[in-house]
């Protein structure tokens, strides 16, 4: 089967520099990182973290973080909130009712405001 997509030129080169130094073709290095990206979302599903692990201690050098991977973790543990009837009357006071912005909040709103977008 034939797959194109369309890369930024930066991981094209990437590609490209891999695949030489491999010595395979790129169609490979894309199938591999699938492979890799598949296990990466397996495991997220089952609350688990992909991670680098060094050999000789078994410790975690750091752990693989994609968009995609937080993106299903964010999406597949959710954390049930419980509020008693009070708390819950005061948060929809709360809403129906905020409170004035405390200069604080003001001055870290008109800094926002000069920050362009990125």
């Amino acid at each position: 089967m034939r797959l194109e997509a369309t890369i930024p030129d930066t991981r094209y080169a990437q590609l490209s520099e891999l695949a030489d130094e491999l010595q395979v073709p790129k169609s490979t290095l894309v199938e591999e990182a699938l492979s890799v990206l598949l296990t990466g979302l397996i495991e997220a599903r089952h609350g688990r973290r992909f991670a680098i692990i060094d050999p000789a201690t078994q410790r975690v050098i750091s752990q693989v973080a994609t968009p995609l991977l937080m993106q299903l973790e964010w999406a597949t543990h959710r954390e049930k909130v419980s509020l008693s009837r009070t708390e819950a009357g005061k948060l929809e006071d709360l809403l129906e009712n905020p409170p004035a912005p405390t200069p604080r909040l003001r001055k870290a709103m008109a800094r926002r405001a000069r920050t362009p977008v990125t």
